[in-house]
């Protein structure tokens, strides 16, 4: 058999090419989605799930979400726990197209596989509240249209609700005390289905100085609104709660503490989980998928019946071929990384 390269089979978009491509366009950004900033690879959904390999991590923890939004059991409170480049972000830009969609289900590849072996018809559309840690400063209040923003808690009710929500939370915000667990349940229930996405959450946390309290409330005000967070979403069947953390302990020193510390450990004590956290993507197995080069549909007007025996070929020839590898070719993540041409394909 005349074995084709690869690139006349799939082709790179010009600017990989030309050698202008840039990755860091394809940083994934939460903030950016929800505002409707983002490039079409990341803010449109039909498109993010094209270039998105769904590992089986990945595949359980939306497994889960669509589970709780359709009240039939699933994790109310999801903790993404990875290193830097890991997937926290990418994971939860899946969750927030599954759940906040303007397309049919079946356009999102990947999706119907998950929801057929999981014995579900359908994900239900959910409001969703999207908290980035790097968006907005504790000390500084913002706006959304002409309503002054000052808390996380008040940017959760308004995401959700709007001026409706920010009501029912509107003099907490005004004196930087957490709600607590009756307020937020009556929130998350009110509006529910619902996701909430809080990203960069350490990051938010370790400006706040020790016995100054800020607009944003106080360390522990936060860290209060975190643990009365999760307990709420246990209490509304629909309501899913997904927290990206770190995994590195490197010390952070926070301003007017006499010793270094890290917040993380503290925020992962108030979630108070059930289950460890959950890593959506090991490294070994598949790469982040922003950063797979941008590569056309296949030529073909349909998928070949040869495909399946070229991507063998490609695997015996590694195999066979190059021993010099790091890694043998024998393993799962070199068969699973040849079957992107099936992915990018729409096979």
């Amino acid at each position: 058999m005349s074995l084709k390269p690869w690139r006349e089979i799939i082709v790179p978009h010009p600017d990989v090419l030309n050698g202008t491509f840039q990755q860091s366009e394809f940083a994934a950004d939460l903030t950016a989605v929800r505002s409707g900033r983002a490039t079409p690879e990341y803010g449109d959904a039909k498109a993010f799930y094209e270039r998105t390999f769904i590992t089986e991590g990945m595949g359980r923890l939306l497994t889960q979400v669509a589970q709780r939004l359709n009240g039939q059991g699933g994790e109310p409170v999801i903790q993404l726990q990875t290193a830097f480049g890991g997937g926290k972000t990418h994971t939860m830009l899946a969750v927030y197209h599954l759940a906040a969609r303007r397309c049919p289900l079946g356009d999102l590849m990947g999706i119907p596989a998950l929801l057929d072996q999981a014995g579900l018809l359908d994900v239900p559309q959910a409001q969703i509240a999207v908290l980035d840690g790097t968006a907005h400063a504790p000390g500084q209040p913002w706006k959304q249209g002409k309503q002054a923003i000052r808390t996380l808690w008040g940017e959760l009710a308004w995401q959700l609700g709007g001026a409706e929500g920010f009501a029912m939370v509107q003099e907490s915000d005004a004196h930087g005390t957490s709600p607590g667990k009756d307020v937020l349940g009556a929130l998350l229930a009110r509006f529910a289905p619902c996701v909430v996405l809080l990203d960069e959450l350490v990051v938010y946390i370790r400006q706040f100085v020790d016995s100054q309290p800020l607009s944003g409330g106080t360390y522990d005000s936060n860290l209060s609104f975190i643990q009365s967070l999760t307990e709420a979403a246990k209490l509304v069947p629909n309501a899913v709660v997904l927290i990206g953390t770190p995994a590195h302990r490197r010390p952070h020193a926070r301003l007017g503490s006499p010793a270094p510390t890290h917040p993380r450990p503290e925020t992962r004590r108030r979630i108070r989980l059930r289950r460890p956290p959950r890593r959506p993507r090991r490294q070994s197995r598949s790469r982040a998928p922003a950063r797979l080069p941008p590569l056309h549909p296949l030529r073909t007007p349909r998928p070949s019946r040869r495909r399946p025996r070229l991507q063998r070929t490609h695997h015996q020839l590694d195999r066979h071929r190059d021993r010099r590898l790091r890694r043998p070719a024998t393993q799962e993540w070199c068969v699973a990384r040849i079957r992107i041409i099936r992915i990018v394909g729409h096979a």
